[in-house]
């Protein structure tokens, strides 16, 4: 079973953007990230489609609006961004 990702609530972090990278502050742990440009536009597609939940591959493909490049570099990114609290595996 493929896993589906969902963003957290928008007033779980704020979010700064420039030059297509951004920075987080984490309102749970009190840190702040900085992540890539494709992190940030990943990121950045979720937080205008709240309601999706969709596999990794597709949040990647609606973000960078290309398929998926390297195999699994789409889990890479989610794991990365759940590790730090900015998206949760949901359950289809």
């Amino acid at each position: 079973m493929t896993t589906r990702w969902g963003s957290v609530p928008l007033d779980a972090y704020e979010w700064r953007e420039w030059d297509g990278e951004a920075a987080v502050f984490v309102h749970a742990t009190g840190d702040t990230h900085a992540l890539s440009a494709d992190a940030s536009a990943l990121l950045a597609a979720m937080r205008n489609r709240l309601e999706l939940e969709l596999p990794a591959s597709e949040w990647l493909a609606l973000a960078l609006e290309a398929g998926a490049s390297d195999e699994g570099y789409e889990d890479v990114l989610m794991q990365g961004l759940e590790t730090i609290g900015l998206v949760r595996p949901t359950t289809p």
